[in-house]
Parts: C-alpha cells; sequence; structure tokens
C-alpha cells in the first residue's frame, strides 16, 4: 500500500524499489547464516517502471546518449539492493512489460554458462502514473468494471493496472533439492514504440 500520487520518475523508481525490497528482505530472513559459506549467489532484478514520459522526451530530443547511460533500467534498483544485502548483481536491460520475462531467461543462460550456484530473481513493478494509465486508457484495455480482471469469464472486458513484486531463490536443476526446472522462455518486445510494431515484431 504504498502511494501512487507521485508520478516524476524519481517516485516511480523508490516506489519500485520499495516493493523489491520487501520481497527481498522477506526471503533474507529465512536463509541460514552459512548461506554464503555454502553458495556463490548474485542478485537478478528486473524492473518496470512509469517512465514512458522520461523515454520519450530523451528520443524526442535526441539524447540517446544521456538515455542509454542513465539509471532508468533496473540497475539502479539492482545496485541498490546489491549493496543493501551485500549480494552482487548481474546487469538487465529493461524491455518493457517484456522484462519480467527477460530477467527470468537470462537466469536460465546465467546457470548454462556460469559457476553460480543461486540467483535472487526478482521482478519489481510500478507504473501507476498518470502517463501510464493515460496511454493504456488510450488504447481501450482498462476496464471500468468494479469486480475487476476475470480473464476466464464470458464477459471479460479489459485489466486493472496494479503494481507489486515477487522474488524466488532459484538454483540449476542439478542441484537435488530443486523444486522444477526452467524448461523454456520466449519473449517478443518493441521497446521503441509504445503501441504498434512499424517494421513488424522482431
Amino acid at each position: 500500500s504504498l502511494p501512487i500520487s507521485q508520478t516524476n520518475q524519481q517516485a516511480s523508481e523508490d516506489k519500485a524499489f520499495k516493493l523489491a525490497d520487501l520481497v527481498m528482505k522477506d526471503i533474507w530472513e529465512k536463509l541460514p547464516a552459512t548461506f554464503f559459506n555454502r553458495y556463490k549467489a548474485v542478485l537478478l532484478t528486473g524492473c518496470t517502471k512509469g517512465e514512458l514520459q522520461f523515454i520519450a522526451k530523451n528520443v524526442i530530443e535526441k539524447k540517446l546518449t544521456d538515455f542509454l547511460n542513465s539509471d532508468i533500467s533496473a540497475n539502479a534498483i539492482n545496485k541498490k539492493l546489491s549493496v543493501k544485502y551485500r549480494v552482487p548483481f548481474i546487469p538487465v536491460s529493461s524491455a518493457a512489460c517484456a522484462t519480467g520475462a527477460q530477467t527470468l531467461q537470462k537466469a536460465n543462460l546465467i546457470f548454462n554458462n556460469n559457476k553460480i550456484d543461486k540467483i535472487f530473481l526478482c521482478m519489481t513493478e510500478a507504473s501507476l502514473t498518470k502517463e501510464m494509465i493515460s496511454a493504456f486508457y488510450q488504447l481501450g484495455v482498462l476496464t471500468n468494471q468494479p469486480n475487476g480482471t476475470a480473464p476466464f469469464h464470458s464477459d471479460h472486458y479489459g485489466f486493472h493496472m496494479g503494481e507489486g513484486a515477487t522474488a524466488f531463490l532459484i538454483s540449476p536443476s542439478k542441484n537435488s533439492n530443486s523444486f522444477g526446472k526452467i524448461l523454456g522462455v520466449a519473449t517478443a518486445t518493441d521497446a521503441f514504440h509504445f503501441t504498434s510494431f512499424p517494421d513488424g515484431p522482431k
């Protein structure tokens, strides 16, 4: 129940960090004191923020260097979590709504190519800003039904926007204590246009 009245980039980032911190803390408090003596662990946090206005301003003004060098991606949050929990992080690219799936995909690749025992995998969403709500409203995909989203109902129409975070502590499937496997991840996104694929989906 974090405040949603602020709509600037910093407020959105702060909210995303607070949500990610809440779920990371929940895992952290359950870890044994000897955890890092036994495992090599890294942090991998994906984030979707209400940053539409910031992106548009930089693209229109062609400040691509400022845009690419900024902490608009999840890496600002990765850095803060890394310092707080003393766990190294791996950079993550922002891919709008597909960031969560891409983060999961990256975790799978890391396990396939690196000697890492555990990954703190986190996804945080803080998109309730005037710009984001307006954009989805103009697309006609938000519902005004008081009961909210009902995807399997015959009268289903639209969805309610929300915010939150989730975190997992995952390990390679070769570990004997694994409860499941990442069998595959597929993503498709166009991060350069909000509503259409000008050259077809890549």
